[in-house]
């Protein structure tokens, strides 16, 4: 089912402080929101925010590395799903030993897959995808590149109890450190930046648990990396969206211990 809004930007309001948790005082959610002299040399690179954050100094592991060096962001208002893909095929391609020095670009995610309702849904103008039509877009996308070992685990919070949430941050902690997995966040995106609620897609960089707080590679152009704490995560995988029942949750691809190289 196609989903209207899925991966969509829309006008940003500021974030709301009760929600994110800054990096610092140099970084907020919305790129336009501090002046010139104010901003980090380059603020959309996450590898920058290591030198500016203290848990980030003590944590640069492998698979923070990986997937923060793949980061870019979303071409369209609509291909969050793509980009998001794209970030993970290279992530995963970089921990494998698979990494050429070319990255994947999302054009060639969507022409290995091949599905022109995919590529549609993500054109300028498009409607988005569902979740449930992400998932099988993404086992597809990790199939074509050569990543058919990879398992796919799905977490989809219904009810905001303290079993989900204790659920959720062992789930954030036990993959955001692990060298061989990736998590993805499908979440409603308003909640998290204040701004317009739409459904959206993007990596997690990794995890503070002292904090509770995830640190969002946010594929939207107008939006630089944040820090979410893991109970607004949770709100914004529970808001409802009556255009897509298959609702929200996160996605996490794990490669088979052991196997450096994949076919």
């Amino acid at each position: 089912m196609s989903m209207p809004g899925r991966g969509r930007g829309g006008r940003r309001t500021a974030p709301r402080s009760a929600l994110l948790a800054p990096l610092t005082a140099l970084l907020v959610a919305a790129c336009g929101s501090l002046p010139p002299a104010l901003r980090p040399p380059n603020p959309d690179d996450p590898l920058h925010l290591a030198t500016t954050d203290s848990y980030l100094r003590t944590h640069l592991d492998r698979d923070f590395q990986a997937i923060s060096s793949s980061y870019v962001h979303q071409r369209t208002q609509a291909d969050c799903s793509a980009t998001s893909t794209a970030i993970l095929i290279n992530a995963l391609r970089q921990v494998s030993g698979r990494a050429d020095g070319t990255p994947v670009s999302e054009a060639e995610v969507l022409a290995a897959v091949g599905d022109p309702d995919w590529a549609r849904a993500v054109a300028d103008n498009g409607e988005g995808v569902s979740f449930a039509a992400y998932l099988g877009y993404l086992r597809r996308s990790l199939d074509a590149f050569g990543f058919r070992s990879a398992r796919i685990d799905v977490f989809h919070p219904t009810e905001a109890d303290a079993a989900t949430r204790e659920r959720l941050r062992h789930l954030l902690a036990d993959s955001a450190h692990s060298a061989n997995s990736f998590l993805l966040a499908v979440f409603d995106q308003g909640t998290l930046t204040g701004g317009e609620h739409v459904g959206h897609v993007s990596p997690i960089a990794t995890y503070d648990p002292a904090r509770r707080r995830a640190l969002i590679l946010d594929v939207d152009r107008g939006i630089r990396p944040y820090w979410a704490d893991d109970d607004s995560l949770l709100a914004a995988m529970l808001f409802p969206d009556a255009t897509d029942p298959s609702g929200n949750g996160l996605v996490r691809v794990s490669l088979p211990l052991g196997i450096a190289h994949l076919r």
